[in-house]
């Protein structure tokens, strides 16, 4: 059963959308929110991954903003990287304390860019997935945009996006595979043809069943792989 827990950040309380399996030594996943929020999507993936038996851990990153009535599109623009850096390691170390010891993330278009942002700042990381993860060539605030941060990342990565999507578009997902190996990091970049941005999302027109379960059966078995539970 999922529940919301909160902690204090800058002042502020960060609420965390928890869904936890029966067993305490569960490993744990970083849910990052794509733009609408923690909303009933990525409550489903976190029941999805409970159900699995990996512990989700789902952080509200516009806790910062008094706003909630703006636009999602807006409230992402508000957002920074030096923040969330800063909330993710915060939420790492909560999940920490709570006994999980195989800790990765999870992330959908915004918060497939924030995967990649976690996987290159939280070295104990054993992995990291990317759905189709948008601006990594932008960095937010000062600083250098995900893709010129992939030297850093030290577990493996699985990376989705459509043929369809113009952001990432297909050229992003290339340069950032390129980029990987050029690094000599373990990575799969898949793609997911005929289909555009948000093809996991049952709320979106662009939703498809059979591809978007394929490739969630996909992440799952990447997942329990690294994880190693």
């Amino acid at each position: 059963m999922s529940e919301f827990t909160h902690f204090d950040l800058d002042g502020a309380s960060m609420p965390v959308l928890m869904d936890l399996p029966d067993h305490e030594s569960a490993p744990a996943v970083i849910v990052c929110m794509h733009a609408p929020g923690v909303d009933t999507f990525i409550e489903e993936i976190a029941r999805r991954l409970a159900v699995a038996g990996i512990a989700a851990y789902a952080p509200d990153f516009y806790y910062r903003q008094d706003d909630g009535e703006l636009d999602p599109l807006a409230r992402m623009a508000k957002l920074r990287d030096a923040e969330l850096e800063a909330d993710l390691a915060a939420v790492h170390t909560f999940i920490g304390t709570r006994g999980h010891q195989r800790i990765g993330v999870l992330g959908f278009c915004m918060g497939g860019r924030i995967a990649l942002l976690a996987a290159a700042h939280l070295p104990t990381l054993r992995a990291a997935v990317s759905f189709y993860g948008g601006f990594i060539r932008e960095a937010w605030g000062p600083g250098r945009p995900p893709i010129e941060q992939v030297a850093s990342i030290d577990c493996p990565l699985l990376a989705f996006h459509g043929t369809l999507d113009t952001n990432p578009s297909p050229k992003d997902m290339e340069d950032l595979s390129l980029a990987l190996t050029e690094a000599g990091k373990e990575h799969v970049v898949e793609t997911c043809e005929g289909v555009g941005h948000a093809f996991l999302n049952f709320n979106r027109p662009g939703y498809q069943e059979e591809i978007a379960m394929r490739a969630w059966r996909q992440c799952e078995h990447f997942l329990e792989q690294h994880l190693r539970f």
